[in-house]
């Protein structure tokens, strides 16, 4: 993907604009829906971002295959995660695709899971990280205000270092401030890739914890009666492989 000088401008923290655009079916069909839906992306790289004022990434790839297969127009909105659920549960947004937890469904009825991501820890080559415990031994650049496991996220035990965001923290983890990095697998692999950051001197990823992407649909949404719609055709492309194939070729895992 084309994006390296945009995450070197800050990443995905960088997004505070709001960018509305509507995704084109590629071959418009006489009985498509006429109402349009807006669906929420939250800027966090590789599933979301701008690029030279375009929308790209993995939720808009998967959104646009929802959209042509239930013949229903979608425009995408995409803001930073705070925002966004603040648009869903005003109804701004009809619908998102997120990690969905006890918050999310206050707002939003969860309707179906996407995918599965692994939340984990990196540290260099030449370091031990085979279990929980030897976290111990690293000072760990972690995002502000992102919760990956009670026990991570409350252990004193652990030396971590705060950042604004993901860019940062791999940045941190480049330059040596730092030891060792956590968050999504896949998005760090996609950092990692963007900054040169070379798979052979990276540890083996400690897996912490897993967090489930699911559709949820706005409980303000006036549109509701679409749901069933989303839903679906969701769940066709879940189960014949078209969203895994658009999460692994967003995915940088082979790097």
């Amino acid at each position: 993907m084309k994006k390296i000088h945009w995450l070197l401008r800050g990443g995905a923290s960088s997004v505070f604009k709001k960018i509305m655009i509507s995704l084109p079916l590629l071959h418009p069909i006489p009985d498509a829906i006429s109402e349009e839906l807006t669906a929420g992306i939250f800027s966090l790289v590789p599933w979301g971002y701008e690029v030279e004022g375009d929308v790209v990434g993995i939720m808009p790839d998967l959104i646009q295959k929802i959209s042509e297969q239930a013949k229903l127009p979608i425009k995408l909105q995409l803001v930073p995660y705070k925002r966004m659920f603040v648009q869903l549960e005003n109804g701004e947004i009809d619908f998102a695709i997120f990690y969905r937890s006890n918050k999310s469904e206050e707002i939003a009825e969860p309707i179906l899971r996407v995918h599965t991501v692994n939340n984990v820890v990196y540290g260099r080559s030449n370091s031990v990280l085979n279990q929980y415990e030897d976290l111990s031994n690293f000072r760990i650049a972690a995002p502000l205000g992102v919760y990956f496991l009670p026990r991570f996220d409350i252990d004193e035990k652990l030396a971590k270092t705060n950042v604004p965001n993901y860019t940062n923290a791999v940045k941190m983890f480049k330059s040596k401030r730092v030891t060792a990095v956590v968050g999504p697998g896949i998005t760090l692999r996609h950092l990692f890739r963007a900054f040169a950051i070379q798979r052979q001197t990276l540890s083996s990823p400690l897996t912490i914890s897993k967090s489930e992407i699911w559709i949820q649909f706005s409980h303000s949404s006036k549109k509701a009666h679409l749901k069933s719609i989303i839903k679906k055709v969701a769940l066709e492309l879940r189960e014949n492989g078209t969203f895994s194939r658009l999460i692994k070729h967003g995915d940088n895992e082979d790097w």
